[in-house]
């Protein structure tokens, strides 16, 4: 698995051994690494950049894990009979949506979404095209 975080600057992936590394992409290297109970089916960052591992019945969020190595998760949610397929942060909120082979369960993360958003941003949650589209059209109208 591999996340992105949203300003571009970090990275997240996974390996079958476990491992979790935290990469700093802008000079391609290695930051940190983490152990976690089996190997990642997902990651996700949120907006403040705290990681979230799907891994077999458990979740586990790392809260800032890309400025210093942590000794423990911020939080562990575990899911007995469940098996994890997706873990994914809701934008401006503290919500964590986790799918799983038995359903779909919502876990409140505290401090996991930007609690300030842009308000003179017409649509918050618009697609690069979208937000192109809207420029050229603006653009136009000055014309």
């Amino acid at each position: 698995a591999l996340a992105v975080s949203r300003d571009g600057k970090h990275m997240a992936t996974s390996a079958l051994d476990g491992r979790v590394k935290i990469w700093d992409l802008r000079n391609y290297k290695e930051l940190h690494s983490y152990f976690s109970i089996r190997p990642a089916a997902s990651l996700d960052i949120s907006q403040k950049g705290m990681l979230a591992l799907g891994c077999g019945s458990h979740v586990q969020i790392w809260k800032d894990a890309f400025q210093t190595k942590q000794k423990d998760p911020y939080m562990v949610h575990e899911m007995p009979g469940h098996t994890i397929s997706r873990v994914k942060f809701c934008p401006y909120e503290d919500i964590l949506g986790v799918s799983s082979s038995k359903g779909f369960q919502s876990v409140v993360v505290p401090g996991a979404g930007e609690p300030n958003f842009d308000s003179f941003e017409h649509n918050l949650f618009a697609t690069r095209k979208q937000a192109r589209e809207r420029l050229v059209n603006r653009l136009l109208e000055k014309l």
